[in-house]
């Protein structure tokens, strides 16, 4: 039968007809949800509503790079305040640390829920079955990519490698020992790096390529190979926050061996920070008396 809507101040006539097709629909809403798969409790996770912009019908638990407001406050102030609403994006290098994971299926152009924090089931492509971080992989908006550190723990996942369902935790990773950068990244340079400069580098995970600029350097330059941890600010400029120190062998003592006629020597390993530039000749004495 056809329902006609009331309007406002109208008096109200409920038909038994209309009636019981209220009752029909509340019945089949009951019945879809106990029929869905659950999501994740919503106390275990933050929730942002993203409008699905990849270009496709993305499935549950898929993922999806941050690709800005939804509303911008100049435009809708109250539905900014109202809850976080967000466009989401097939991941891309950019989307290091910044997506989400899909709370229900989303078609195409559509909005739904997401996480942005807490636990949640998604898949992971396995790397290395001894990673236990997770980032969002460039160009798959099917599953994370594993890696030594990233913005996401793996909590539990199956065994073996390639894409493989888990739980995560989102925002609860790591950026790696000795580093200070939150949601950090490990890269090589793939040129040398001067101090105030930029260099190209190559992501750990993923192997693409990113320009670096110094942040950290007093003098010098950190040169090619070496391994450094770089950090994309809010404009997706990428950063070098820590590096690996420079290994150095140091003889600390010699002895001979008579019976064999051959010199034998202890070193002690040691680390340091890169060497800075070699000044200009500068004159430090006159040559008269002292």
């Amino acid at each position: 039968m056809t329902l006609r809507r009331v309007h406002p101040g109208e008096p109200l006539k409920l038909s038994a007809a209309a009636h019981n097709a209220w009752c029909d629909a509340a019945e089949a809403h009951q019945a879809r949800q106990l029929t869905q798969v659950p999501g994740p409790a919503d106390d275990d996770h933050d929730t942002v509503l993203i409008r699905n912009d990849s270009g496709a019908d993305r499935n549950q638990f898929e993922i999806l790079g941050i690709g800005g407001f939804l509303f911008l406050p100049s435009q809708n102030l109250a539905g900014f305040k109202a809850r976080p609403s967000l466009v989401g994006v097939v991941p891309s290098a950019g989307h290091a640390g910044r997506f989400a994971v899909l709370l229900e299926p989303i078609p195409a152009g559509r909005i739904g829920e997401a996480a942005v924090f807490g636990a949640v089931p998604c898949q992971v492509t396995m790397n290395d079955t001894s990673h236990k971080f997770a980032d969002a992989a460039p160009g798959d908006p099917t599953a994370l990519a594993s890696a030594e550190d990233g913005p996401a723990t793996i909590l539990a996942v199956e065994s073996g490698t390639g894409p493989q369902w888990a739980y995560v935790r989102l925002g609860g990773g790591s950026v790696g020992e000795g580093s200070t950068a939150a949601f950090g990244r490990r890269a090589t340079l793939a040129g040398d790096l001067a101090a105030g400069g930029s260099a190209q580098a190559t992501l750990y995970v993923g192997g693409q390529s990113i320009l670096v600029y110094d942040w950290l350097l007093p003098s010098g330059s950190l040169v090619e190979g070496t391994r450094v941890s770089v950090v994309q600010d809010v404009d997706g400029v990428w950063f070098v926050v820590s590096w690996s120190p420079e290994v150095h062998s140091l003889v600390t003592d010699v002895a001979i061996d008579e019976g064999h006629r051959t010199f034998l020597k202890k070193t002690r390993d040691f680390f340091l920070t890169p060497a800075g530039v070699e000044s200009d000749w500068t004159v430090y004495h006159t040559g008269g008396p002292c």
